[in-house]
């Protein structure tokens, strides 16, 4: 799996590191950010240095900050002299002549859009188009994650048990947040953990696509939290075919 560096500026820019940091490590990345990969007591210079001529990919995450900061642009300087690739990621908007030369004659991806997308085609140049991609509709945010792409994630969110014209209209909600991943970025889902609220979503994904999408299951254990693994989805489709079958030997 690739080797990738993520330079950035501590001042607006720690979220999104740390973000795409467990987004592309649960897909498997190799990832060097500073507080998860220097060594305790090592020079910054000297481990940026010799770190970054081993990496496949240099990300650069571009804000007002970034711009200011003598450690991006260090960085910047030691990819550049290393030969490396280089990918500039906008986190913020900045204008155009605000950006160094070396930065405005590249291609530039944009968080400040739609961020799950943009981490769908980042990974895809990275190679990574087979990487299973996933919307993660169970409320659970802290999901440990393997072999799999987190694209969107909805939030906690409490419902009346009692009351069915509630569920109904949150499980369309999320059906709707995860549309245009399942659409566009073939992704599969983690469903909700309320059965009848999964029932609602999967129904209405259902009837949107005249398909049913891919879900992953989330699971525990003593030692780990809830955890999903990306190559072991359930198949509905697969589910679906075989009722078919079942009713047609009726």
């Amino acid at each position: 799996m690739k080797r990738l560096f993520i330079s950035y500026a501590h001042a607006g820019g720690t979220n999104v590191a740390e973000w795409l940091y467990g987004r592309l490590t649960g897909a498997g990345y190799i990832v060097w950010k500073d507080d998860r990969s220097l060594p305790l007591g090592a020079s910054f210079a000297e481990e940026i240095s010799n770190r970054i001529g081993e990496q496949d990919h240099v990300l650069i995450l571009v804000s007002g900050a970034a711009l200011q900061s003598q450690w991006v642009q260090f960085e910047l300087n030691l990819a550049e002299t290393a030969r490396q690739r280089i990918i500039p990621i906008l986190i913020e908007p900045v204008e155009d002549e605000r950006l160094p030369l070396n930065l405005r004659m590249r291609y530039c991806l944009r968080l400040d859009e739609d961020e799950g997308m943009a981490l769908h085609r980042l990974v895809n140049h990275l190679d990574g188009s087979s990487i299973p991609r996933i919307v993660n509709l169970s409320g659970h945010t802290s999901l440990r994650v393997k072999n799999g792409l987190i694209l969107k994630e909805a939030p906690f969110r409490h419902v009346k048990l009692a009351d069915p014209d509630e569920i109904t209209a949150y499980g369309v909600e999320l059906a709707r947040l995860a549309l245009p991943y399942i659409q566009d970025a073939n992704a599969g889902i983690v469903p909700p953990g309320l059965a009848s609220l999964a029932c609602v979503t999967l129904a209405y994904l259902a009837g949107a696509r005249n398909d049913m999408p891919k879900m992953f299951a989330p699971h525990s254990n003593e030692q780990e939290p809830f955890q999903i693994d990306g190559a072991r989805p359930i198949s509905l489709r697969d589910v679906r075919h075989s009722g078919f079958q079942d009713r047609s030997n009726l």
